[in-house]
């Protein structure tokens, strides 16, 4: 999926930026609990990194949501900027520049009691390599949400739950 228009770009264009040796985009995803319960609300945060010398046009976040969980409508942020009409599955960030870093959150409800719930990013958008532009797609790692269905479940719990005995 890619939701920018590419005919805005002109892709035979001239570009005075090769980027090709440092381009290097990271996209790290993680959750505001490790460990929660059914009907809980957690807070995604997936913070995106453009170390390279080159811009990224006509950014997108994609996020793909466990089966278990419900997106809460009007909770997406970017930098702090409320996107009320963004989802999930397209979240338009326009231009990202060189050395910037780009903050998404948002709020999903968990609705079901799976163990372990899996969820991922991805980028996509345009950069400059080669004095041609290329469709970039950058994945996040995969963020693992235990839901516990035997307990109240809280971070503590969880790290409890998942720390060696000393």
């Amino acid at each position: 999926m890619f939701c920018c228009n590419n005919s805005f770009f002109n892709l035979n264009r001239t570009c005075v930026t090769d980027c090709t040796s440092t381009c290097g985009p990271t996209v790290v995803m993680t959750c505001s609990d490790c460990c929660t319960r059914v009907c809980s609300r957690v807070t995604y945060t997936v913070t995106i990194t453009n170390p390279a010398t080159c811009t990224i046009e006509c950014a997108a976040l994609h996020c793909r949501l466990a089966p278990s969980f419900c997106f809460n409508r009007g909770t997406v942020t970017v930098n702090g900027t409320a996107n009320v009409d963004a989802t999930p599955e397209c979240i338009s960030l326009g231009t990202i520049a060189p050395g910037a870093t780009v903050t998404v959150t948002y709020v999903v409800t968990v609705m079901e009691c799976k163990r372990y719930n899996k969820s991922q990013a991805c980028l996509s958008g345009l950069v400059c390599c080669c004095c041609e532009s290329k469709r970039l797609v950058i994945p996040s790692n995969v963020s693992v949400l235990q839901v516990c269905c035997c307990c109240g479940g809280s971070s503590t719990t969880c790290l409890l739950y998942t720390s060696p005995s000393p």
